[in-house]
């Protein structure tokens, strides 16, 4: 008789003998041995032929302790993709320049001074491509004691124009540069905000009026804007003036003041100048309140003079130098369409 694999037969003569020890072997492996009647043969069982498959499947749905072999996290740090935008770089102020229009300001220049490369003394303006202008040679400061010239005194080192106040052979050298904004021949606006990061050294005898000064020349009657104005003597005050419109002297005017000026660290400086509106900002923070009456109302450009102290008695000491330094500067021209946000 033909039977399949897993069936075997036990002869009728043996049944009875073999029962016994047959029942014992299944109970201990845990299987069942059946007899079918009918076919008067005992059934063994045995293992199905995937059963050793089995438990492999079963080992190889690892349970969670064979994760141990999966590399610690702190070794995927090194997979991690690099940025897809670098950081911006950090300029020599630590502060950055800006980049944007804001409400009703259309930016209109920005120079972080760093594209020209070093320009050493006697090279500037020429280096920057028509992108600089400033008074002299030759030409006296307010006092008459200093002389502009920026052969002598300007130079660009790592990024940051450098004015080096200083006397040669009795002659007092001191500068007054302005940046030009593309498309035009100056720094003129009309109505705008000027912002830039700056630093000065202590350098008696000298100071800053970084002003806007009226495209007409006529002067008090179309005022004047300072700022930052001070001494460089490391006492005075980093101070903000505005001659009123139409003023008929030199001190009918508007003055915001901070704290001390040439102290070596690097600050920001902004001018708002706004129809009806004049404002002073250092570091962020507005100098006292808004000037609302009698502000400027014809165009006015940039310069950043820096010149003798106003003391038309004494001339600075010859021994005195030191430097003034610009990072950046940024402009915007008024433009009420300019909408943000």
């Amino acid at each position: 008789m033909t039977t399949p694999d897993s069936i075997t037969v036990v002869p009728p003569r043996l049944r009875g003998l073999l029962l016994a020890g047959i029942v014992m072997i299944c109970a201990c492996s845990g299987e069942t041995a059946t007899f079918d009647s009918a076919r008067t043969e005992m059934v063994l069982p045995t293992s199905p032929a995937t059963s050793s498959t089995s438990s492999t499947t079963s080992t190889s749905d690892a349970p969670s302790t064979s994760t141990t072999t999966i590399p610690p996290s702190t070794t995927t740090t090194s997979l991690a993709p690099p940025p897809t935008t670098p950081p911006p770089p950090v300029n020599p102020s630590g502060f950055a320049m800006p980049s944007t229009d804001l409400e009703s300001l259309r930016l209109v220049l920005t120079d972080d001074l760093s594209i020209y490369g070093q320009v050493p003394l006697g090279s500037f303006p020429q280096a920057t491509g028509g992108r600089w202008g400033g008074y002299g040679p030759d030409v006296h400061d307010t006092t008459g004691f200093g002389v502009y010239d920026m052969n002598r005194t300007i130079s660009i080192v790592d990024g940051v124009l450098d004015i080096w106040l200083h006397t040669e052979e009795g002659v007092h050298y001191v500068a007054a540069p302005w940046p030009i904004i593309p498309g035009t021949e100056g720094s003129s606006l009309w109505y705008g905000r000027i912002e830039f990061a700056f630093r000065a050294e202590p350098v008696p005898g000298y100071k800053t009026a970084w002003l806007l000064w009226p495209d007409s020349g006529r002067w008090p009657g179309d005022g004047e804007i300072d700022f930052p104005e001070g001494d460089l003597d490391g006492v005075a005050a980093i101070s903000g003036f505005m001659h009123r419109q139409n003023a008929k002297r030199a001190g009918d005017q508007d003055v915001r003041t901070d704290g001390v000026y040439a102290n070596n660290v690097w600050h920001t400086a902004a001018i708002v100048w706004l129809p009806d509106l004049c404002e002073f900002w250092l570091d962020g923070v507005q100098l006292g309140t808004s000037i609302t009456e009698r502000v400027p109302h014809t165009p006015m450009h940039w310069i950043f003079q820096t010149e003798t102290r106003l003391d038309f008695s004494n001339p600075p000491p010859d021994e005195s130098q030191g430097h003034v330094q610009v990072d950046w500067v940024a402009m915007w021209q008024y433009d009420p369409n300019v909408h943000v946000g």
